[in-house]
């Protein structure tokens, strides 16, 4: 796969206000981290990013693979690439073997990266300043391979095709392929994000969006969870998806407004655990989602991340107490999410 890329580079940014709009007993609390206010992302060519756009987002080259696929048979390994998250995380722990701590730090925040509780963590980034030391040239050659010179491990055409658009267009998309969520999680983050979409394109609601409407839930999908930390519960990774995601839209051309509607989905995916457990009202999240079209899009996203965890937890987690059926857990949302309305 021939992939010709650009640097992206951020400057620092100011502090932020990243906490919900409403309130949310506290599940946004997030510790910040320096490498949250000086994100620089691995990217890719102009004409890559506006083909992910047009056959990805806009279009519907992939739509039938996107409506059909079995994506849980990959659970926790991720979407099958030649050269995955995991070989690149090996041979990066590797390059740093037998360093100092605070040299292999050192050598992680060049790339944007840094130890998490159970996973290196960060979505990498090809530094500009050069670092002649073994490891360093050791770490760029695996994230080049990983970011830049990778390509689907599959004989299924469509899905080959699909994933190398993704690689291309979006090659940030690869901090998240294979990476382990905690226990509750059968899936991967790619893995969730790809069924959570799908969930959304399967709704009889999807086909009622607006062009622009089907945008935004399907990149709000992707980013939603480019925040959590690999293999534990990561309170706050709404905000810090947020983070993410507000960098990585600068590279693309998308209109703001479309940018700030994404946003605003991926920072609040969880509003309906806070109204459910009634941290919220009806009139709060209509005043967050502010039109008919984004509420819409907010029960979308719910429902399917809802559903999407593990193929019981939704019908666990809904009625405490109680294992109900997919047709009860249809009937018990809508009721609940009916009532909320512009």
């Amino acid at each position: 796969m021939k992939v010709i890329s650009s640097k992206i580079l951020f400057s620092k940014t100011e502090n932020r206000n990243n906490s919900m709009n409403i309130k949310n007993n506290n599940q946004n609390t997030l510790e910040r981290t320096p490498l949250m206010d000086s994100l620089n992302f691995t990217g890719a060519g102009t004409v890559f990013r506006s083909e992910f756009v047009n056959k990805f987002l806009k279009g519907n080259a992939f739509d039938n693979i996107l409506y059909s696929f079995n994506f849980a048979k990959y659970e926790s390994y991720g979407l099958p690439l030649k050269y995955s998250r995991r070989k690149f995380v090996r041979a990066t722990e590797a390059a740093l073997e037998g360093l100092p701590e605070n040299r292999q730090n050192e050598v992680l925040n060049k790339f944007g990266l840094y130890r998490g509780e159970k996973d290196l963590e960060g979505v990498p980034t090809i530094p500009t300043e050069i670092d002649n030391s073994p490891e360093f040239s050791a770490i760029s050659k695996s994230l080049k391979q990983l970011t830049r010179k990778n390509e689907a491990d599959t004989h299924h055409s469509q899905l080959k095709e699909m994933i190398n658009t993704i690689l291309e267009g979006f090659p940030e998309f690869t901090s998240i392929i294979g990476k382990k969520q905690h226990v509750t999680h059968i899936y991967s983050v790619d893995i969730h994000s790809l069924k959570l979409l799908q969930s959304c394109m399967n709704n009889p609601k999807y086909q009622k969006l607006s062009e622009d409407g089907k945008v935004v839930l399907k990149f709000t999908t992707l980013l939603h969870d480019f925040g959590k930390m690999g293999s534990v519960i990561t309170p706050g990774h709404a905000a810090m998806s947020k983070v993410y995601a507000e960098k990585i839209l600068k590279e693309f051309p998308l209109r703001e407004d479309l940018k700030q509607r994404i946003l605003l989905h991926v920072e609040n995916h969880h509003w309906f655990e806070n109204y459910n457990n009634g941290y919220t009202s009806a009139i709060d999240v209509c005043n967050l989602f502010k039109t008919k079209e984004d509420l819409e899009i907010a029960k979308m996203l719910a429902k399917g991340d809802f559903e999407n965890v593990n193929p019981t937890f939704h019908l666990k987690r809904m009625v405490r107490g109680e294992l109900i059926t997919q047709a009860e857990f249809d009937k018990i949302f809508a009721k609940k999410t009916d009532p909320i309305s512009i």
